[in-house]
């Protein structure tokens, strides 16, 4: 290896820390099992990208091929050699301490003076990636060899032991933190879905209630819905039938050229997920402009189905050739109202009933057109759109809660582990 690569992670040694090699600091160990067939055991493995450790399945001796099992060790890092280029390292919790994992990972407990939970967060750290990758061989990448004593002999700066128990204080905090605003994000997300289900096909009453009496419903070509809502596809919303985007192509942030909406970039929540610019000037792109209140459908790939409202929050924006522009008839329907039907079980249950007809995922400007949905009083439109985002923007602003924390989380580990910043330290 050479020295570049080694600087990464030792090119400073800060005062008080010094410099050894991985392998002065940990011990590997192993505890075989003698399996027996009417046993019953818990295979665990290791998600790449520090996933952490999960149980895989749980099985009997008898049905288990591969009979060279090892205990996991409580308080253990652990390796799975053959996915280590991709990050499939963990400390292994006391949930595990009964499971079993194959001879081709590796254990090591740290040695007197180093805290092994330090250990298994400087090896999330991406110069730890490079190491990890330089010690193995081999031509095809899933297939690489790891070579545990050539990375036991790699150098790595050490803090004292009672530093390398704060830094690890720390990110173990911001860790549960993200956690626990992901938690929070999921069960928003399901009560959204009951949320959106509810008001998409019930409504709010006068009282501003969703209706109950069965009385104040009526059956329809997509079921029961409240008797002052019609029926409409989208052709009968919109200014004219779904218009395809321009074929340019999509290159970097250039702020002379307009934002660019490609199929790629649009999510699950209606958002865009990044900040393409179209390679061609505004004025070339000024057929395929967005106006306030257009509805973009992702009409192939892996995105089919997702849609994008644009409000103008964005700046100007063309749409791509893979995109379609449904213009909505803001006298007819609401267009977030329209949106926030793109995003219910209805539709959801339509695009998949729409795929599962051909062989390619494509759902091409007619069938979109045709696409039916219920259109209540302008009122209640604009009733259900206030009650909505006030809910999803709270959703929202946890998922934008969780990218700060990861990006918080990021800086902290590489400021604590190279020793940038310091913690537990007199000045």
């Amino acid at each position: 290896m050479s020295n570049q690569i080694f600087d990464l992670l030792t090119a400073d040694v800060p005062r008080g820390w010094r410099q050894v090699s991985i392998g002065d600091v940990l011990r590997e160990v192993s505890e075989p099992i003698e399996m027996r067939d009417a046993q019953l055991y818990k295979l665990v493995s290791i998600r790449r990208r520090n996933g952490g450790m999960f149980l895989r399945d749980q099985l009997y001796g008898r049905q288990i091929l591969t009979k060279d099992l090892q205990r996991v060790i409580p308080e253990s890092f652990v390796i799975a050699r053959r996915q280590i280029i991709h990050g499939a390292s963990a400390l292994a919790a006391d949930e595990f301490s009964d499971a079993a994992v194959s001879s081709s990972y590796s254990l090591f407990l740290g040695r007197e003076d180093c805290d092994i939970r330090f250990f298994a967060w400087l090896a999330c750290h991406p110069s730890m990636y490079t190491y990890f990758l330089n010690a193995s061989h081999g031509i095809v990448i899933e297939k690489m060899n790891f070579d545990k004593d050539r990375w036991l002999s790699y150098p790595i700066n050490l803090p004292p032991l009672h530093e390398q128990r704060r830094i690890s204080e720390i990110l173990d905090t911001i860790d549960e933190a993200i956690r626990s605003t992901e938690r929070f994000a999921a069960k928003l997300e399901q009560i959204k879905q009951g949320l959106l289900h509810d008001l998409l096909t019930r409504g709010i009453d006068e009282s501003g209630h969703p209706r109950e009496n069965r009385k104040q419903f009526k059956r329809s070509r997509i079921g029961l819905i409240p008797r002052t809502w019609d029926l409409a596809t989208l052709d009968e919303i919109s200014h004219g039938r779904g218009r395809y985007g321009s074929q340019a192509a999509a290159i970097p942030f250039d702020p002379d050229l307009p934002r660019y909406v490609r199929i790629t970039d649009i999510t699950s929540d209606g958002s865009l997920r990044r900040d393409s610019r179209a390679g061609i000037t505004e004025s070339d792109a000024q057929p395929h402009m967005l106006e306030e209140g257009d509805l973009c459908f992702a009409r192939t790939g892996a995105t089919v189905g997702k849609t994008y409202l644009y409000s103008g929050q964005d700046g100007p924006c063309a749409f791509a050739g893979y995109v379609i522009r449904f213009a909505i008839d803001s006298s007819r329907a609401n267009p977030a109202f329209v949106s926030l039907w793109t995003q219910g079980r209805f539709y959801a249950q339509w695009v998949a009933g729409i795929l599962q007809q051909g062989a390619q995922p494509n759902i091409n400007a007619r069938s979109y057109g045709k696409h039916e949905l219920p259109i209540p009083p302008r009122a209640e439109q604009d009733a259900i759109v206030h009650r909505a985002n006030t809910f999803l923007n709270a959703a929202a602003a946890e998922k934008r809660k969780i990218v700060k924390l990861r990006h918080l989380k990021r800086g902290l580990m590489d400021d604590l582990l190279i020793g940038r910043v310091r913690v537990g330290v007199a000045e």
